[in-house]
């Protein structure tokens, strides 16, 4: 799916998740025309990624405990 519809799902904006790919939390694949493309598991990841911001942390602690969000 597309950032569009990601964005929808976990009720968050496009720009934050430009801003986790940015800050290196997470990873986006690209389709042919370059457009990011998201499947369950990086929703889920996003997902953790916002709950953990939204309970506090940073994004360098999120960061730091990133290999444990898949």
């Amino acid at each position: 799916m597309q950032i569009r519809e990601a964005a929808e799902r976990l009720g968050i904006t496009e720009r934050m998740l430009r801003h986790y790919e940015k800050a290196g939390l997470m990873e986006a694949r690209r389709s042919e025309n370059g457009y990011r493309s998201y499947t369950d598991a990086d929703l889920r990841r996003a997902g953790r990624i916002r709950d953990l911001i939204a309970t506090g942390f940073s994004t360098s602690e999120v960061l730091a405990m990133a290999p444990c969000l898949t």
